[in-house]
């Protein structure tokens, strides 16, 4: 009974082990945008159009670059961002590190909502409390 048990532990932790780097094998490459929609503190959704769309992930080297260029009939972004990338603890954040124009190192954070071969849903709140949802896709 023990020696199962042991088996079983080990098990576990090679799967635990495991799911930060099949995430980041998901992650890996280029995607393409596909969509944006933001969601005010009201609850109200805006669709977006986008001109400028795609996020690289190098998994190797922990790097990505950002540009998205987008608007709705409610407020226009534009981000070109580049720098290192990490992982929160439980897979479900990924935190993009850029350095700004003044040496501040700032974060930005998504929530992963959806990561696959093919797929990618992120969220993020912007400054003004908005709930800005992408859509990703290869």
């Amino acid at each position: 009974m023990i020696k199962v048990l042991q088996i079983a532990l080990i098990f576990m932790l090679l799967l635990a082990c495991n799911k930060e780097q099949t995430l980041l094998d998901e992650l890996n490459g280029a995607w393409k945008i596909n969509g944006v929609t933001l969601t005010d503190s009201e609850g109200i959704r805006y669709e977006g159009t986008t001109t400028v769309g795609q996020l690289n992930f190098n998994s190797n080297s922990k790097t990505y670059t950002f540009n998205l260029k987008y608007n709705t009939s409610f407020v226009s972004n534009n981000y070109n961002f580049n720098g290192t990338f990490t992982l929160s603890s439980d897979n479900k954040t990924v935190h993009l590190n850029y350095l700004k124009t003044s040496n501040e190192l700032y974060s930005f954070e998504f929530k992963l909502i959806y990561a696959s071969k093919d797929y990618l849903k992120i969220e993020y709140w912007d400054e003004s409390y908005r709930l800005n949802t992408l859509l990703f896709s290869r």
